[in-house]
């Protein structure tokens, strides 16, 4: 039975801190790695039902984001390439970074093709 009384459910937000030596963020126990851009600031980490987001706490500016669940095809363990995430959006990337995403976007492209099934499309 639905309960009347319930709060609804609220985003996971927390206020992390991105350093030169640890650019990386964390979901659901992976290392998410962020571009060098990053490095010496804060962001507000929000965690929704369809999508995890950092944004800058000054501007409000969604600075990287993907949707959920997320799928990644760069992954070493607990660690994830933020690159080879499927959706990945991301505010001031280096070129290193553009080119490695433009890469794995292209894979994700000619998987969604080839096997549709596997990334949550319906059989062509």
């Amino acid at each position: 039975m639905p309960d009347d009384n319930a709060r609804p459910h609220t985003a996971d937000q927390s206020l992390v801190e991105v350093t030169k030596a640890n650019r990386q963020v964390y979901f659901q126990g992976y290392q998410v790695s962020l571009p060098t851009t990053y490095a010496d600031r804060s962001f507000y980490r929000t965690i929704t039902d369809d999508a995890f987001l950092l944004t800058d706490p000054v501007t409000a500016e969604i600075v990287f984001s993907f949707p959920l669940p997320m799928f990644a095809l760069n992954v070493r363990g607990r660690y994830v390439a933020s690159y080879s995430i499927q959706g990945v959006g991301v505010a001031h990337p280096t070129k290193p970074w553009e080119r490695k995403n433009a890469e794995y976007q292209t894979q994700f492209a000619q998987r969604q093709t080839d096997l549709p099934a596997v990334l949550g499309e319906p059989g062509r």
